[in-house]
């Protein structure tokens, strides 16, 4: 609906905030949800952003570096490509 919605109002943009990101496993995960999507979004511009008030945790979401345990709830096979 969100999409219909913007596409009748003629912008193509989606900006989504993980407010209290932590290390930044959830903006991940919904980069990769809308990569998977593949042409749902095609020809828009997408912002995603991740927010805390902890500098370090943000460090660690910065880089992308996670351990195992990070991704004990994924698909095995998205693990190779992201």
């Amino acid at each position: 609906r969100i999409k219909a919605r913007k596409i009748a109002a003629g912008d193509r943009t989606l900006n989504l905030l993980s407010a209290g990101c932590s290390t930044g496993e959830e903006i991940y995960t919904l980069a990769m949800l809308i990569f998977e999507t593949g042409s749902f979004f095609w020809g828009w511009q997408l912002n995603l952003i991740g927010l805390d008030i902890d500098h370090k945790v943000l460090e660690t979401a910065r880089r992308g570096y996670y351990y195992e345990r990070s991704f004990r709830m994924m698909d095995p096979a998205w693990k190779p490509r992201f």
